[in-house]
């Protein structure tokens, strides 16, 4: 009848389709305290190479299910992650990635700061196989008592991203972290702009209308100003009648390939040779500057940055009913967990809208 095939795999969860006759049933895979699971989601796709209307949304179906697992299995993970016999002590494995030279100066002041504060939680030798969940909880909470929400929040999240690595390494199987919520995650709801300010924008001058078409162009495609300045004619890459962005994150290092939209396209101007920049660009300060202008000529309140360029794209998506997992995937998140944030505007948005209904 054929092999089983692999739809999707995020977050040691994947979705698969086992073969029958004529279609394929489809499954989550997934291993969880020690065992393995396949769990049929009575979910079927036809056995054809191009997907009809119907098979793919039956996979985006399929893909919240697992979204919903992935959710499960971190929000219910609490044993200690299996660790690798070659790496025991954390503390030098965190003095390593330190001193790596990838490392940005900013980056290695925060691991240096939170190894200081590691040493003052907890003074003993301390080991990978200590750092399970319970501590993370206690750690956090250490955190959040010894200092400003925000930089507990920045702490934490760097324990986070260290344990990841090692997870990437092999040295532990699971984060610890998982299913913990960040200190400073659900605080501010992201800010964005709507649709009609976007609109005002479009049809507002600037003095440099480069920084203009950038900033619409990040609103678009949800790309931090660090991979705006860093984007070559070489990353717009067109297959037939579309075109995608294929480039590495700065802030990340991961590599992305995403579909950019026609209305996107439209703030990209002529075509220019490969290794020229889309974008040329001032420093941050003048641009941030010059955005802080146009939004006040456009009669926008509100104090812009690339920065809510990128959660106008995530809201917008949200906003147009596209599921989570496909905006995370989209906006390069390494989790639905980071993702689940716009969700939440929309919660304030249904919010917003039943008071504004009349008095009976």
């Amino acid at each position: 009848m054929g092999k089983h095939i692999i739809i999707d795999k995020s977050n040691n969860v994947v979705l698969r389709g086992f073969p029958l006759k004529n279609s394929y049933s489809l499954y989550l895979d997934y291993h969880f305290k020690g065992k393995r699971y396949r769990e049929f989601l009575k979910l079927h796709i036809a056995k054809n190479q191009k997907r009809t209307a119907q098979d793919k949304e039956i996979i985006r179906l399929a893909k919240k299910l697992m979204v919903n697992k992935i959710q499960y299995l971190q929000a219910n993970y609490h044993d200690e992650p299996d660790f690798s016999p070659k790496v025991k002590d954390f503390l030098p494995y965190l003095n390593k990635i330190s001193s790596e030279g990838s490392i940005k100066p900013n980056t290695r002041k925060i691991y240096i700061a939170l190894k200081g504060h590691i040493n003052k939680f907890d003074n003993k030798s301390l080991t990978f196989k200590d750092i399970n969940r319970k501590w993370m909880e206690n750690f956090k909470s250490y955190l959040t008592k010894n200092m400003k929400r925000s930089t507990a929040d920045r702490y934490f999240s760097a324990m986070v991203t260290i344990l990841n690595k090692a997870v990437n390494e092999g040295i532990i199987k699971v984060n610890p972290a998982n299913g913990i919520i960040r200190i400073g995650k659900d605080k501010n709801l992201p800010k964005f702009l709507t649709i009609d300010e976007l609109k005002l924008l479009i049809n507002t001058p600037m003095e440099n209308d480069n920084v203009k078409k950038a900033f619409l162009f990040s609103c678009l495609s949800s790309l931090r100003l660090s991979d705006i300045k860093n984007l070559k004619w070489e990353n717009i890459v067109k297959n037939g009648n579309k075109t995608y962005l294929n480039f590495i994150q700065v802030k990340t290092g991961a590599e992305e390939n995403n579909p950019i939209s026609p209305q996107a396209i439209k703030f990209l101007g002529r075509r220019k040779k490969p290794n020229e920049y889309v974008f040329k660009l001032p420093a941050d300060e003048p641009i941030r500057r010059s955005l802080k202008k146009w939004a006040k000529r456009a009669g926008i309140n509100k104090d812009i940055s690339f920065h809510w360029a990128r959660h106008t794209f995530g809201t917008l998506l949200i906003q147009s009913d596209v599921d989570i997992y496909t905006v995370s995937k989209l906006m390069g998140h390494s989790s639905v967990n980071i993702t689940a944030i716009y969700a939440k505007v929309l919660d304030k948005g249904k919010e917003d809208a039943v008071m504004k209904l009349p008095e009976i």
